[in-house]
């Protein structure tokens, strides 16, 4: 189908549809590795606790089968990103789409970096920290259905949340947010992060909380610096575009 040729809303959803099975069908393929290994990666992920128990038949089973939509959502990611925007490059002008590549490179590693630091650090410290509070009267029994459920969403959200510069960084490129003006609502930003980190994290507690959003605020920073620098160097061109006419 020609990209000139302007799409109804039911080729949009017959495209949109497409897509959803292109990438449902990548997350089964990828996901099958992850079963494979299951039994490697449940070792892996369960070092911060230790032994785990499963207290029904069918639970052991259906945690593997979390592993398995786990490891397909994770090693799909840089295709479901790629998906992702072939479905709204239509939409957008000819000097957005150049950054097509930068976005699905620089998402691809964000993404892996907030898994690997819930992983590395965010998992083991928060744990640790809770664990804390059972003080000498109480032992922790790890029930495997809870800890998973725990670990995986707290790793995702890691994952996901640290898109926040990419997004941050194109809306600013193409005109959607002042990198200035949002600096200047800094505080309001923080609250909305502190607000995020509190619906996203997978338990209610602050520490899990804080260790979430300590580096989303770090990582906005970061977006509205790049921003600024973007925003200095298209003013640069757009100045010397008239002297070379």
């Amino acid at each position: 189908m020609s990209e000139d040729k302007e799409l109804t809303l039911w080729e949009h959803l017959e495209e949109l549809r497409q897509r959803l099975i292109r990438v449902i069908i990548a997350i089964l393929v990828t996901g099958i590795i992850g079963y494979v290994f299951s039994d490697h990666i449940i070792h892996f992920l369960s070092r911060p606790v230790g032994k785990l128990y499963f207290f029904s038949p069918p639970e052991a089973f259906l945690i593997k089968l979390k592993i398995l939509l786990f490891s397909g959502l994770f090693f799909s990611a840089p295709y479901m990103l790629y998906e992702l925007w072939k479905f709204v490059e239509p939409g957008l002008l000819p000097h957005e789409k150049k950054y097509a590549l930068p976005m699905i490179l620089s998402g691809t590693v964000l993404f892996y970096v907030g898994i690997a630091f819930g992983l590395f650090i965010a998992l083991p410290l928060g744990v640790k920290v809770l664990i804390q509070f059972g003080g000498k009267y109480m032992e922790g029994l790890f029930n495997a259905k809870s800890y998973f459920n725990f670990a995986l969403l707290l790793l995702f959200s890691f994952g996901i949340l640290f898109e926040f510069p990419v997004v941050i960084v194109f809306l600013s490129q193409i005109g959607v947010i002042n990198p200035y003006r949002l600096s200047r609502q800094r505080k309001y930003v923080i609250v909305g992060i502190f607000v995020v980190a509190a619906i996203i994290t997978p338990s209610v507690d602050m520490i899990t909380q804080l260790i979430l959003a300590i580096p989303l605020i770090f990582l906005f920073e970061i977006s509205i610096f790049f921003s600024k620098l973007g925003r200095k160097k298209q003013r640069n061109v757009e100045e010397k575009v008239p002297q070379n006419k």
